[in-house]
């Protein structure tokens, strides 16, 4: 096990960006990782949890559905 981190690449065509959730999955995978224990999803917005997307969600499925996500603002909640 060990840790790989994503971040959100966005691009002035909003379609073609790219969220955290799946950069940190491609890492993982293009690093030869492919069973997922958990995912911390992080954020600075201090009134709102940052829920995967859709499409975060359906690549997430494709790996299976046997592990957590947790999901935390900037102030530890």
């Amino acid at each position: 096990g060990g840790f790989l981190a994503g971040c959100n690449v966005e691009n002035a065509c909003y379609s073609l960006g790219v969220c955290a959730e799946r950069t940190a999955i491609q890492k993982a995978i293009s690093e030869g990782h492919t069973s997922f224990r958990a995912m911390a999803i992080a954020s600075d917005m201090g009134d709102h949890f940052i829920v995967p997307c859709g499409a975060c969600r359906q690549v997430m499925r494709e790996f299976g559905t046997d592990w957590d996500i947790y999901l935390t603002k900037a102030d530890g909640t």
